[in-house]
């Protein structure tokens, strides 16, 4: 509702309270409330609340009046337990508010039901698991257990959300795709000995055995590398039209789609990063490359801490914006976060362990001020 609304319905809410509201009145109120949302009916419930508790009409209650309302009342919501005293006017004054204008909204809104419950789901922190698609599209499910797997007649040992490959001689090249899923993180051991560790929703194209004179892999997401050292055939990481270079290395790449720019982080050794015809430019260690929409690239001094956190085993506060931080939140617990207002304009500070359940993330959210609230798998933002 309007500001200008929200003044009609405090008037015609102390009329209703005080019992001098008219025919044409009730209309008035019905018309004006008929698309409240969730947030309005929040307002509009303390609102008549208060006005309700500074109302302090005389007389002796109606037994059957009382009644009839309780009836209706617990009709709407089971959880409602309501006992004749010497308020009882009280709640005949917000039954003949509730019941006769903002029942249908109380039911969508409020009531016990599915939508109601879903708020009380425990929702647990991500963890090991990933699916493998094979040169031919079948699809594995992986997880932390430990067994041997055979992967284009190539034998892969899966270990604690960890695939490697055992390395062959022979020469025929097929390529798999390791992808993690949000709420999902795993790594692989590349043939070469290159361990990457990809975070949640990321996308890894790879050949089970390098040939040639380059070893190069794509993906798409987040993903640490720790590269094995072959002067003679780079390395290299492909997302779209962006390459990261390097020998021998450990870096780390962030690629997702839904996020403002490109980064390259180089934590050891050296790295080029290129974007399509645009001149390279060298990372040294403790930089990083971020790309922007129209191809430019800034090198920057990196905080590793924040930018490896994840690979840690941690969620980086650490001087992100609140957009960035439920970003991580979505592709980690797998839930989606809608805003109902303005994004709040706060940056928080330190790290928390990724193993939390989400109820305890949230509550850090509300205690640093955020309207926050949870709907099943929904998050909402609030004013």
């Amino acid at each position: 509702m309007t500001p200008m609304q929200k003044d009609i319905v405090s008037v015609l809410i102390g009329k209703f309270v005080a019992g001098t509201h008219s025919e044409e009145e009730t209309l008035q109120l019905k018309e004006t409330i008929k698309d409240a949302t969730a947030t309005d009916y929040e307002w509009l419930l303390a609102y008549y609340e208060q006005q309700l508790s500074a109302f302090e009409p005389t007389g002796e209650p109606d037994q059957k009046l009382f009644d009839r309302i309780q009836q209706q009342i617990k009709a709407m919501d089971e959880d409602t337990i309501v006992r004749p005293g010497i308020r009882w006017w009280k709640y005949a004054a917000a039954a003949v508010l509730l019941i006769g204008m903002v029942v249908a909204g109380l039911k969508l809104y409020y009531q016990p039901s599915a939508s109601k419950l879903a708020k009380n789901i425990e929702i647990k922190p991500g963890g090991n698991k990933a699916v493998l698609q094979l040169a031919d599209g079948s699809k594995l499910q992986l997880d932390s257990s430990n067994k041997v797997i055979n992967v284009d007649d190539r034998t892969v040992k899966q270990n604690n959300g960890q695939l490697q490959y055992i390395t062959t001689n022979k020469s025929a090249t097929t390529y798999n795709v390791l992808t993690t899923p949000r709420g999902g993180q795993f790594s692989v051991v590349l043939s070469d000995g290159t361990r990457v560790t990809l975070n949640a929703a990321s996308y890894l194209r790879y050949p089970t055995e390098f040939t040639g004179t380059e070893r190069k892999v794509t993906l798409i997401g987040e993903a640490y590398f720790e590269v094995a050292e072959d002067e003679k055939h780079p390395f290299k990481v492909v997302s779209g039209n962006k390459v990261v270079e390097v020998l021998g290395t450990e870096f780390n790449v962030m690629a997702y789609p839904e996020e403002p720019g490109y980064q390259a982080t180089l934590v050891t050794g050296k790295v080029q990063v290129h974007v399509a015809d645009n001149s390279a430019v060298s990372l040294t260690p403790g930089s990083m490359a971020e790309v922007r929409e129209n191809g430019n690239i800034d090198v920057l001094l990196a905080d590793i801490e924040k930018v490896t956190a994840w690979k840690n085993g941690y969620l980086s506060l650490n001087n992100s914006s609140f957009k960035a931080l439920m970003r991580q939140v979505e592709r980690w617990y797998d839930v989606e976060v809608k805003y109902e207002g303005i994004v709040p304009d706060r940056q928080f500070g330190g790290f928390m362990g990724r193993n939390v359940q989400l109820s305890t993330l949230i509550q850090f959210i509300k205690k640093n001020g955020i309207n926050i609230r949870q709907e099943g798998r929904t998050i909402i933002i609030m004013p």
